[in-house]
């Protein structure tokens, strides 16, 4: 399984797209489901009674993308966290069952009347609690980390940091390798040697091209990387 999820992962990588495919795709049911609730909620509390209906819709939408959205959030772990049992990952692994189940069954229960039901409308309020949830716990994969104190000598570096490094490398850690930090790498002794780290990393590290990190752009976030992830937090960043 994971040849194939790599393969797949080099072709799309190939075509110019190296990010997780996942974290597109899961806006689509959450803003759906966020859409369920409001329309349920105002057809319940107004005159506008046939707004369930587009609840109804819009739930139902939700579910159709969900399934893709769990299977590429498989396929995102394996590949780009070779299946580690980070506590975030696990937790979400939990609420996407719970709201799979939830819709699920807010799907079978369909629209009934001209308004929405008691039950129906506790369901779309357990979804949308569900993917709150789900949001926060996404969230702290990629910032749940302690950031070190904002850099006002490399922004620019550090805005490319937050952006591709801090998912796995926050504080200068390794989220899939914790005995191999970033901060005691020995490609930090100097930029060629990051710049060829970045350029031909080892997996499942993705590649940073000259397309989407230039030399320029490495060569600000080598210089936040060394002057401020890897500085003792508390000294002077100034």
């Amino acid at each position: 399984m994971d040849l194939w999820i790599n393969t797949f992962y080099s072709m799309v990588n190939s075509l110019g797209f190296p990010d997780p495919i996942h974290a597109i795709l899961v806006h689509i049911p959450m803003g759906l489901t966020i859409g369920a609730f409001c329309f349920a909620w105002i057809s319940a509390l107004s005159s506008w009674k046939r707004l369930a209906v587009t609840a109804y819709h819009c739930i139902t939408l939700s579910l159709v993308f969900l399934l893709p959205v769990i299977i590429f959030g498989f396929a995102d772990w394996r590949h780009f966290y070779l299946g580690a049992w980070l506590t975030p990952i696990k937790i979400k692994m939990v609420l996407a069952v719970i709201l799979l189940f939830l819709s699920f069954v807010t799907f079978l229960l369909g629209f009934k009347g001209k308004k929405s039901s008691r039950i129906t409308l506790a369901l779309y309020t357990f979804c949308l609690i569900t993917i709150i949830c789900l949001g926060w716990y996404g969230a702290r994969i990629v910032y749940g980390e302690q950031m070190p104190p904002h850099s006002n000598k490399y922004p620019i570096g550090e805005k490319i940091f937050i952006a591709n490094c801090n998912i796995c490398h926050a504080n200068g850690g390794n989220k899939i390798s914790p005995q191999n930090p970033l901060r005691s790498s020995d490609n930090l002794n100097n930029l060629k040697a990051f710049i060829s780290l970045i350029r031909h990393p080892v997996k499942p590290m993705p590649t940073f091209t000259a397309s989407r990190i230039s030399d320029q752009e490495a060569k600000e976030l080598y210089d936040y990387i060394v002057n401020e992830v890897n500085r003792p937090w508390g000294t002077d960043n100034n």
